[in-house]
């Protein structure tokens, strides 16, 4: 948060302005979140445009950490950033959140493949696709970390109420993992 807070002061110093406007995607509206909740009264902030800010996770995250991805990166590859992603706290922060399952469903699921019988599809909840992560290799200090990004608290936290103006841009037609 302090670094944010020098960034903020620079730009405030240059321009002369009493507040700043930010733009934010992805985990720098988290970031931008954050900052405001550990600073509500003093933060010098007066828009905030979040461009695909996913307040409830993004379920991407758990493709990096259960099989990698190139993120379409030529030459970089799946394999070696799934081996990155094991130690990084924000493929866990950015990781689905409770409330995604309860809105969306699950976001993991197994299937038992079996030669003379039919699969077994089973869609797992919120805690039982954290324990097979963390079985099969994910950070457990990580998953456990996150737990502040994914609590009630910060996920409904209304920027509005600390005195900034808020704007949300979300896909539009646009397909996604979950549908």
């Amino acid at each position: 948060t302090k670094v944010l807070c020098l960034v903020c002061n620079k730009e405030l110093a240059q321009t002369g302005a009493s507040k700043i406007d930010i733009i934010a995607h992805s985990t720098g509206g988290l970031i931008v979140k954050k900052y405001v909740m550990d600073n509500p009264a003093d933060h010098n902030i007066d828009k905030t445009v979040f461009v695909g800010v996913p307040n409830l996770g993004a379920p991407k995250a758990i493709k990096v950490l259960v099989q990698g991805d190139n993120f379409g990166v030529l030459g970089l590859s799946d394999a070696e950033m799934k081996k990155i992603a094991q130690n990084m706290p924000v493929a866990y922060d950015l990781a689905p959140s409770p409330a995604l399952v309860d809105q969306k469903g699950s976001f993991l699921r197994t299937i038992d493949d079996y030669f003379f019988a039919p699969d077994v599809v089973t869609d797992l909840d919120y805690q039982a696709a954290w324990e097979l992560l963390i079985e099969r290799g994910a950070n457990e200090t990580g998953f456990t970390n996150a737990g502040e990004v994914h609590s009630p608290g910060f996920e409904n936290f209304d920027l509005r109420t600390a005195g900034i103006d808020a704007y949300n841009l979300v896909g539009c037609k646009s397909g996604t993992i979950g549908g």
